[in-house]
């Protein structure tokens, strides 16, 4: 039980960062682009830190507001442009509260490499998400690599009830249309000289745009369960009124698997602590510690006890900022 209470105090002191979806651009050598910090839904951005690890990437200005990158030289595939802010904003108690959030963007050098039309192709490449709202078209480029190299390309989708796809190959895209709102993995793919599936996948999220976003999300701090129980997570939302779509993730899922329902289903699978964690479509998360026993009944009050310090730890950290 000790053991379980350090866990708990440990991870309630973590800061839990939010994940934004990221943005494709594609832009010529020697061309430059600004890439913007996106706002925030309560409070002012107090910082923001931006990275590239692509050496053919060069930031030209960094700010709480923008960057401005160029290109410097040719590559192939995509660049990936990091971004870490943070918000600062005034809780209902009078407190100074700071999110800390995550987005990436991804760039792509238009005509990266040399003639390749005669070679066949070895990877693809395709944005890993996007948003379309609900009845509206979006076009979504994918590249073979070596850029201009050739393949037979195909495309699925799963499972297949919130999206209609068209795909034109010789131009390299596929058109997404919103049927309804949800989540689709869609997955463009060939097959090598071997028959072995070369693929990328873009996590589509289909969104109603009249919905009222949540201002808060919360699930149980704890939740005790005994090995091959199911339970299903549902998240509390502020306004009550607010409607979302949520993506769930298990720390690791050889102890707890999680399913993508609107309900957490969570799975025990074998015995230990990892953390469930579920995500909003504007960026809001929140995070449950299950704890995996033999026997749950012999731990009677644990569950209770846990909560109750989780509160007392909010409630210290309430008292020191």
């Amino acid at each position: 039980m000790k053991y379980i209470v350090r866990y708990v105090l440990l991870f309630a002191c973590m800061l839990c960062s939010n994940l934004s979806f990221g943005q494709t651009y594609n832009v010529q050598v020697g061309e430059t682009l600004q890439l913007n910090v996106p706002s925030v839904p309560v409070g002012y951005v107090d910082k923001a830190i931006w990275a590239c690890a692509n050496p053919a990437i060069t930031f030209i200005s960094k700010s709480e507001i923008s960057a401005t990158i160029e290109v410097t030289k040719k590559f192939d595939g995509y660049a990936t442009i990091e971004l870490v802010y943070v918000e600062r904003y005034q809780s209902i108690t009078g407190h100074i509260r700071a999110n800390t959030y995550y987005k990436q963007f991804y760039v792509s050098c238009v005509g990266g490499s040399g003639d390749n039309s005669s070679q066949k192709a070895t990877s693809i490449l395709i944005q890993p998400e996007i948003s379309v709202e609900i009845g509206k078209k979006v076009t979504i480029p994918y590249q073979l690599l070596p850029v201009g190299s050739a393949a037979e390309v195909w495309v699925s989708r799963y499972p297949g009830d919130y999206i209609g796809i068209s795909h034109n190959s010789q131009e390299q895209f596929v058109t997404v249309y919103g049927g309804s709102v949800g989540i689709e993995k869609l997955t463009v793919y060939f097959y090598d000289e071997n028959d072995n599936t070369i693929s990328s996948t873009c996590m589509v999220t289909v969104f109603d745009p009249t919905w009222t976003s949540p201002e808060s999300i919360s699930v149980p701090s704890v939740l005790i369960l005994s090995k091959d129980e199911e339970y299903k997570i549902l998240p509390s939302l502020y306004p009550q009124a607010a409607t979302t779509l949520y993506e769930w993730d298990s720390g690791d899922r050889s102890i707890v698997s999680v399913s993508h329902d609107s309900q957490g289903t969570v799975k025990a699978r074998g015995l230990g602590i990892t953390d469930v964690t579920v995500k909003t479509l504007n960026d809001l998360m929140a995070k449950c510690t299950v704890v995996i026993v033999e026997d749950k009944t012999q731990l009677m009050g644990v569950s209770s006890a846990l909560k109750r310090t989780a509160s007392m730890l909010e409630m210290a950290e309430d008292i020191i900022q």
